[in-house]
Order: C-alpha cells, then structure tokens, then sequence
C-alpha cells in the first residue's frame, strides 16, 4: 500500500511540475511577442523606411429604424441613415510578402478595433476591442489572444459582461480571421475589400 502512495505522489509531483513548466515556457513565449508587438509599433509610428503602410478608408452607412409617436401617438417607423466612417492598415515589408500587422477601426456607434500582428507570416496575436467614444475612449469590452505553433496559448477578456450588447461583436474567431486576412494579402499582395467586415 505504501508503495502505491508513493508511486501516486512521485506521479503526480512529476504532472504538476510538467504543468508548470508548460505555462512557464507560455509565458515566456507572450513577454517575447509583447517585446516583439512593442518594437513593431515603434517602428510604425517612427515610419520606418522598412514598413511598407497601405491605408483604405470610407464611409460606413447604414439604415436605422425608430419607431416615434405621430400627433395622434400611435407609433410610426421611423428611418434615419448613420454615417459613420472605417480604415483598413496593413503594415508588411516593402515588397508586400511578408505582413507585419493588420488593424481595422470603424466608429459606428463605438469605436470598434481589431488587431492582428504577425511574425514570419505566422499569427501570434491578436485583439478586438470596443471602446466608448463618447467618455474619452474607455474601453467597454477587449479580448486578446496568444498564439504559437498555430494554437492558442493564451485568451483574456477584459472586462466582460454576459449582458452586454457588445460581446456578440467579440464573439468569433479571432485567429480564423486573422488568417483569412493574411493569406487574403498575401495572395493579392494589396488586399481589396469592397465593404468594412464586422
């Protein structure tokens, strides 16, 4: 019997010190990603000679029905059209075959984000964001992913709120999407999007 408790306890010492070495090897793996997202951005916003930028921007419209009371209160549909605007960034080396980032905004009711930085070709993070654009930008709603080896290594939500309005527009795959974008660029070399995504 005490054989058996051993054997379980040098079992399960060894499993749980796997486990943390699992999650160590992640974490060490998300600080260089941050590392690597940080040195992009800066040369982003420096303009590096060596960061090819290709912006697309327009006009977002779109039909919102109301419902308002006649004289006589009896409620009449109502149509109002919203215009609000998006951009599309994609930033990759100069001869476009390797892409770097790609972020989308659009301000339609909030301001809506979503950001996909890439190293080798390969995701390795990704966020989509809303953020209230009438109290100063703060944010409402935010998830970010990690990836390695095509998988996810890590996922958080920020701030999250089972009835908010918001999370079905955070609700899809953020690393199916951002490798549709990819293999969109590098396959046309300048993406063509007719209308913004959501």
């Amino acid at each position: 019997m005490t054989n058996k408790i051993i054997v379980f306890f040098i079992f399960f010492g060894l499993l749980v010190q796997k486990s943390f070495c699992f999650a160590q090897s992640f974490e060490k793996e998300i600080k260089i990603v941050n590392a690597y997202i940080r040195h992009l951005d800066s040369l982003i916003d420096n303009e590096a000679p060596e960061i090819k930028r290709q912006i697309e921007d327009g006009l977002i419209k779109s039909k919102i029905v109301t419902r308002k009371q006649n004289s006589k209160g009896i409620p009449q549909p109502t149509t109002v059209v919203a215009i609000a605007g998006f951009s599309n960034e994609i930033f990759s080396n100069r001869k476009s075959d390797t892409i770097y980032k790609f972020q989308y905004h659009s301000n339609q009711d909030k301001n809506y984000y979503e950001t996909y930085y890439y190293r080798n070709n390969k995701l390795v993070a990704a966020n989509v964001s809303i953020n209230n654009d009438r109290d100063g930008f703060d944010l409402l709603l935010s998830r970010d992913e990690y990836y390695s080896n095509d998988k996810i290594v890590f996922s958080s939500i920020s701030k999250p709120d089972d009835k908010s309005i918001y999370n079905r527009r955070i609700s899809f795959s953020l690393f199916e999407k951002g490798n549709n974008l990819l293999n969109e660029a590098l396959k046309e070399k300048v993406p063509k999007r007719k209308i913004p995504y959501k």
